[in-house]
């Protein structure tokens, strides 16, 4: 298999894309898009849809090459999804999302780290609040699980030269990591 150039890390919330992608970057030295930067604006408001579509839309062609962080079931996925040559699905299990999230929670407001676009979080915002990830990732999960097999082998139909790989757990995706860093230094 060649290295991939255009790459796209799909999962839930707290999977590990963003993480994943970034370590991707760095490997082949290519950018990494993350569909949250362009998303959400410094309060965690939602962006109007087409101008984060178009502005993803420039970053993708601004680019030959490129690591995307985000679902392919959103209308901001959909570009990419057209150009990928690898999709890595990272589809780990609820008790591993759940502990993830609560330790990025931790993170975020007692340790004060910044998230996306400089945002802030409050244990309000990431546990009471009625859109917190924390109560829709089983349904998030779920739903993942129903569709992406179904787009994904669309896709695969309409790219045969597409790769698919899904990870399940931490251990396995530490493991793919490590063999596509060696794979990808010796050409």
């Amino acid at each position: 298999m060649t290295i991939p150039q255009r790459i796209i890390v799909i999962g839930v919330p707290t999977s590990g894309k963003s993480t994943l992608s970034k370590r991707l970057s760095f490997i082949l030295g290519i950018p990494h898009i993350e569909i949250d930067q362009f998303r959400w604006d410094s309060q965690w408001n939602a962006l109007p849809v087409d101008p984060v579509r178009e502005a993803l839309k420039q970053q993708l062609a601004l680019n030959n090459a490129w690591v995307f962080d985000g679902n392919i079931d959103t209308p901001f996925g959909e570009e990419a999804r057209q150009t990928a040559d690898l999709i890595i699905w990272l589809d780990l299990s609820l008790p591993v999302l759940y502990w993830r999230f609560v330790k990025r929670a931790f993170q975020r407001t007692v340790l004060k780290q910044k998230g996306i676009n400089e945002n802030r979080e409050s244990l309000r915002f990431l546990f009471l609040n009625k859109n917190s990830h924390l109560y829709h990732l089983a349904r998030i999960q779920a739903t993942h699980r129903k569709r992406y097999p179904i787009i994904l082998a669309q896709l695969q139909q309409a790219n045969p030269a597409l790769h698919l790989v899904h990870l399940h757990t931490p251990k396995e995706a530490s493991g793919w990591l490590t063999t596509f860093y060696a794979n990808s230094q010796q050409r």
